[in-house]
């Protein structure tokens, strides 16, 4: 939010590239911590962790911005807009919906979707989606060729990096 208060403090959303790498940490520890004292990572005990914590804020945001879409926008582009944002947002593909149809968050046509900043737990959610799978992978490839952790670590950074890195340039920063 604060992005909104630019003339205060500009630069603002750096926030969230901050909350992104705290988050990013904070998961990393806990599935090491369950690697560590189990040699596996159970990942549909992590996935519905995820759920119960995320999704009924979420459905109760939603629901309400979107009874308050109705009573509030034209039905005629910013309420559609809306609504194209909530299903977007329960199908954790938020951003892709904001760019597809608005063109991004920094769009003119952006400023009217009220749950426009919902493109940022879209993204976390994507990155909780990957992210576990890929460095299991990484720790099992590890212990089964006696890599050292730190080099299969580079390995997991490289292979989530690059295909992002890729996408960025090759399409739009609103996307990510």
């Amino acid at each position: 939010m604060l992005y909104h208060a630019a003339a205060v403090l500009p630069g603002g959303f750096i926030g969230v590239d901050v909350f992104f790498v705290i988050s990013g940490y904070v998961i990393t520890a806990s599935l090491q911590r369950e690697w560590l004292s189990t040699g596996t990572i159970r990942f549909r005990k992590f996935y519905a962790r995820r759920v119960r914590r995320l999704f009924p804020a979420l459905a109760l945001l939603t629901a309400v911005t979107v009874f308050a879409s109705i009573l509030l926008q034209s039905p005629n582009g910013p309420q559609q807009q809306t609504a194209k944002t909530a299903f977007g947002a329960i199908g954790i593909a938020a951003n892709f919906v904001i760019f597809s149809s608005i063109g991004g968050y920094f769009s003119s046509f952006a400023e009217n979707n009220p749950l426009l900043h919902i493109w940022s737990l879209s993204v976390e959610e994507q990155f909780f989606l990957v992210f576990p799978v890929a460095i299991a992978i990484g720790w099992t490839l590890a212990r089964r060729r006696g890599t050292s952790k730190s080099v299969a670590a580079w390995i997991v950074a490289g292979g989530i990096a690059i295909p992002s890195i890729l996408l960025s340039v090759a399409a739009s920063y609103g996307l990510i």
